[in-house]
């Protein structure tokens, strides 16, 4: 967490404003935009992340014909607080882009640290 106070710290505070602004500004992305997704795509979403990811992923799960959702243990700002978590589940998406990149339908548990 330290890092995460240095970079926050050094930050332009207009900056910061800048990104909030833009993040509450723009529009969704359209069911329909998710939909065409054709691409493998593994969504993932940490356990104990209090912003409804979870939710969120399994929303877009069931749009993008082309999903797999993976659960890793961390908080919100995972990859900051278990890096080791998200690390496993990228090479884990990569090693299902070998296998098979086939649909999955339940989620898969990554653990990582």
């Amino acid at each position: 967490m330290q890092l995460a106070r240095q970079i926050l710290l050094e930050m332009d505070p207009q900056a910061w404003n800048d990104i909030w602004r833009a993040n509450a500004t723009s529009d969704p992305v359209a069911d329909e935009r998710i939909t065409g997704i054709s691409q493998p795509v593994s969504l993932v979403a940490a356990t104990n992340d209090a912003a409804g990811m979870l939710a969120n992923a399994a929303r877009m799960h069931a749009q993008i014909r082309t999903s797999r959702v993976q659960h890793v243990a961390g908080p919100h700002m995972v990859h900051m607080e278990r890096p080791r978590s998200l690390s496993s589940a990228i090479d884990h998406h990569f090693y299902w882009l070998k296998v098979s990149a086939e649909r999955v339908e339940a989620p898969l548990y990554i653990a990582g640290e």
